[in-house]
């Protein structure tokens, strides 16, 4: 990234979350790892970007996130994880705009299963 977007420009980035959160549907998903804010915003400095803003999200369903990921420990059923029902599946996405909301007011959310980063590269 850093060698094509032009010096003024930003990325928008989001990467699976806290390492302990680690399973199969990661292997599943073709994650390499999963961040810290710490080692996020270090790798994009490192790439010769500036972190503007780095916030979690899938803060508010991290609990049933966690309750998933501990009950699917052996194998990864990314398609269970994915289909649920309808009025579940709506209930979640209600959950995910209340979040897009806070994050665009300035609430920070601190804890989350993924981190979302604004970074522009120097001028």
């Amino acid at each position: 990234m850093s060698q094509t977007v032009k010096p003024g420009g930003g990325v928008l980035a989001t990467v699976p979350q806290h390492q302990w959160l680690w399973s199969p549907a990661d292997v599943a998903a073709h994650h390499v790892k999963r961040y810290s804010r710490r080692v996020l915003i270090d790798e994009l400095r490192a790439a010769g970007f500036e972190p503007v803003k780095v916030t979690s999200f899938v803060s508010l369903l991290l609990p049933a996130m966690m309750a998933a990921r501990l009950r699917s420990k052996e194998t990864a059923d990314v398609e269970g994880e994915l289909g649920m029902a309808a009025p579940l599946n709506s209930a979640c996405f209600a959950v995910m705009r209340l979040e897009a909301a806070l994050i665009l007011a300035g609430v920070p959310l601190p804890a989350g299963g993924s981190l979302l980063a604004v970074a522009r590269r120097p001028s």
